[in-house]
């Protein structure tokens, strides 16, 4: 296949796919501008700031997207090749099936290498921030999440919490109290921290407690179970721990490692970093799927018919791998075969379609 029609054909499939993504980028941020309407007015949270929230969250809303643009892409791309019977020429000259779908992994590889650079590099983090920021500006609590942890503060007390299990679970818990003058008084240490809603608190488990009297002296003491007067809500630990999908393939690995080393459930993260991992083959998977649709029985049919295929194709897809990913969380499932199945199933549709095509 010559390199110059290579490009060609890559170029069509990815201006296509561009197109879809942009079409989805506008759908999504109206969408959530929408779900930001009712928060608006809260402490300093305007319309510029859902605005600037909707614009920071939107790579990492776009990038689980990119399989199913990427399929629609090439209907739309390789469509227009045939209505203006380019396609028609390209395969009487010679061009085959596979030629065919090398062009298409051609182009694919762009697309999913970029989507892939964007979540490691720029999704997960402007997203911590945007929903860090999101939180200070709504309510009076401040708090900021790093990669030292979660910092939180009410009023004279100020949290900090090494990992977050969940919103209202807290592991490796610091919590240091000021007295007048911003003058230390007391730090409790504890393995735990768990949020009680009955009494709107947080309960330090296996807690050791510093006192630093104003004379000098240092007393200790141990609780099994301490109830402290800290009242930060479960809203705003979500706001600043990252969600398992959210962090970046080296952050799984690392968090993984810790939850495996003190006996916590980490299927959750590894599941993540199997979905991460395998994305970009999905995203290629599913833009060689298109390719049967454009040469098979919708060769005929008009660019209506076939972006409705396509768009069915893709919702199938993301229901199949929700279904599978609730199915390893729910029963114990290996994560790495929750995450391979769906791309195994695409790979074996797409490879039966190219077969009767031939």
């Amino acid at each position: 296949m010559s390199p110059i029609l290579l490009r060609y054909v890559a170029r069509s499939v990815l201006a296509a796919s561009g197109l879809v993504l942009a079409v989805l980028a506008g759908l999504v941020a109206l969408f959530g501008l929408v779900g930001e309407v009712s928060d608006l007015g809260k402490g300093g949270y305007g319309l510029g700031e859902a605005v600037l929230y909707v614009l920071m969250v939107l790579p990492s809303q776009l990038v689980p997207l990119v399989p199913s643009a990427g399929l629609i892409g090439v209907l739309l791309g390789l469509g227009g090749l045939a209505a203006r019977s380019e396609l028609t020429a390209m395969r009487a000259a010679g061009l085959s099936v596979s030629g065919l779908v090398g062009a298409v992994l051609a182009g694919g590889a762009v697309l999913v290498g970029a989507a892939a650079a964007v979540d490691e590099l720029a999704g997960a983090p402007a997203r911590q921030l945007a929903e860090a920021r999101r939180a200070a500006l709504r309510g009076e609590q401040l708090g900021l999440g790093t990669r030292h942890g979660l910092w939180m503060r009410d009023g004279g007390r100020i949290l900090h919490a090494r990992h977050a299990a969940s919103p209202e679970r807290l592991l490796r818990v610091d919590l240091l109290e000021l007295g007048p003058e911003r003058r230390l008084v007391r730090i409790l240490r504890a393995r735990e921290a768990r949020y009680d809603a009955a009494r709107g608190a947080w309960v330090l488990l296996e807690a050791r407690e510093t006192r630093l009297e104003a004379e000098g002296t240092v007393t200790t003491a141990r609780h099994g179970r301490l109830v402290t007067e800290v009242r930060i809500a479960p809203a705003l630990v979500r706001a600043l721990a990252v969600e398992p999908w959210e962090l970046t393939l080296r952050g799984l690995r690392g968090y993984i490692g810790y939850l495996r080393g003190n006996g916590l459930d980490a299927r959750p993260y590894e599941l993540a970093f199997w979905l991460k991992l395998l994305a970009p083959l999905s995203g290629l998977a599913m833009m060689a799927l298109g390719v049967p649709f454009v040469l098979g029985p919708l060769r005929r049919r008009g660019a209506g018919a076939r972006l409705f295929a396509g768009a069915l194709a893709g919702i199938a897809f993301l229901l199949v791998l929700r279904a599978a990913n609730h199915a390893a969380l729910a029963y114990g499932l290996p994560p790495a075969l929750a995450a391979a199945a769906p791309l195994a199933l695409v790979v074996a549709a797409g490879a039966w379609a190219l077969a009767r095509v031939r």
